[in-house]
């Protein structure tokens, strides 16, 4: 999936390497008890299906225009633009915060 979109490399490219993919799935299995939480559903154990969703969030749902992912406290989204992370020429960009250095 990544190869063909040639976002398997890091550098030069910009693609997804090992410890931004950790934190993506970190980031969704947060969203994912916090909305069974709210919802009042049991937990979806099923990894096929928590794999689809993951795709389906991250390949189609998720606003990467204005929305960044972080971990820290239990996980949430922020918006790009409130910590002046949007870039006006390549807004699609993904931002997630590094949980060890949030200021980077």
């Amino acid at each position: 999936f990544l190869m063909q979109r040639e976002l398997n490399e890091t550098y030069p490219s910009g693609g997804v390497g090992s410890f931004l993919l950790q934190l993506m799935a970190i980031s969704f299995m947060q969203q994912r008890r916090h909305e069974e939480k709210v919802m009042g559903t049991a937990p979806n154990d099923n990894l096929g299906g928590l794999l689809l969703d993951f795709f389906d969030l991250y390949g189609r749902k998720f606003n990467y225009s204005t929305t960044g992912i972080s971990v820290r406290d239990g996980g949430s989204y922020f918006r790009k633009a409130d910590r002046g992370w949007l870039n006006p020429s390549r807004p699609q960009l993904l931002a997630v915060e590094n949980p060890q250095s949030p200021e980077f």
